[in-house]
């Protein structure tokens, strides 16, 4: 299903895609609030190469599986691995911005998080504010102008 014809030989997709490899093993050491399932390493693992090669995708799954966490794994990887500072911007519906921030607070506590909401004029406030630079960020529906976070999920 993975393979596509060209000419007379078979081109493996995800090889093409994810030309440039690198292996994750273990969760990153900031993320502390437990111990990520082999199914979530994995899907860390593809995260990171979707990121090394500039792609994009969607981290889809059953209700209950750990996205939450296995995007907070990514940007915990980031963090370290990568040592890109961000901020980032996670645009969640408003009904899940506590929850984030729950497991934010629970699985990277180092990591500074706003959550960016309310009318436009107090999420210009938050975004304009200097104490927030080297925050990551929540956002409620659409990002407007956000033009110094990088867009992880």
């Amino acid at each position: 299903a993975d393979d596509v014809v060209e000419g007379d030989e078979k081109v493996d997709y995800y090889a093409v895609a994810h030309r440039i490899s690198e292996k994750v093993v273990r969760q990153p050491n900031i993320l502390v609030g437990g111990k990520l399932k082999d199914y979530q390493v994995k899907g860390l693992q593809w995260m990171v190469s979707l990121y090394n090669n500039r792609l994009n995708g969607i981290l889809a799954d059953e209700m209950g599986l750990g996205k939450t966490i296995q995007t907070i794994s990514l940007i915990t990887f980031l963090l370290e691995t990568k040592r890109q500072r961000g901020p980032y911007l996670v645009i969640v519906p408003l009904s899940t911005m506590t929850n984030w921030s729950g497991e934010f607070a629970k699985w990277a506590p180092s990591v500074k998080i706003v959550a960016y909401k309310g009318n436009p004029a107090q999420r210009r406030a938050l975004q304009g504010d200097p104490r927030h630079q080297e925050n990551h960020f929540f956002s409620q529906g659409s990002p407007g102008k956000f033009t110094h976070a990088k867009k992880v999920a």
